[in-house]
């Protein structure tokens, strides 16, 4: 694991620095104890560069700890944008602070009934748009899912 940290230290410095990081469940695989080294690790890198991560989770803790925004995404081959929640808890965020947090709490039981009711909330009824404002267009989350991959409903965090 420490090589794998080591080697995470080191991308933003042997890379051009990107302007955006796109991660599409990069710690799913990982052992929790690794995981929160690593997440920590990520918070670290962009604590020092500020640039956007863009961040694909099924993992509501860590979709709350990594970002300033989680986007709630309906189920199923038409899954689209449902709602945006900002995450407000103040940085720097640790993990043993965050338990009791009441914000922590509150947020956590909004995604977790978003879940459990299986994202089949309407679009339409949480559409926010852009960040900038903008309508988003009709086209997002509309591409069918993968042949032979199951319908999840996933948490996109942005940082």
């Amino acid at each position: 694991m420490r090589g794998w940290a080591t080697t995470s230290a080191r991308v933003p410095s042997t890379t051009t620095s990107p302007k955006v990081l796109l991660l599409d469940e990069p710690f799913a695989q990982i052992d929790a104890l690794t995981r929160g080294v690593i997440q920590d690790e990520l918070m670290r890198m962009w604590t020092a560069s500020r640039n956007t991560v863009f961040m694909v989770t099924h993992d509501v803790d860590e979709a709350i700890l990594l970002s300033d925004r989680i986007a709630l995404m309906t189920r199923g081959p038409e899954a689209r944008l449902a709602e945006i929640v900002d995450v407000q808890i103040p940085r720097p965020r640790a993990r043993a602070e965050l338990i009791d947090d009441p914000e922590y709490l509150r947020l956590r039981a909004r995604i977790l009934h978003f879940l459990v009711e299986g994202g089949r909330r309407p679009a339409d009824r949480f559409d926010m748009g852009n960040l900038d404002g903008s309508p988003i267009p009709p086209t997002l989350g509309d591409a069918p899912a993968e042949p032979g991959r199951p319908s999840t409903t996933d948490l996109a965090l942005t940082l």
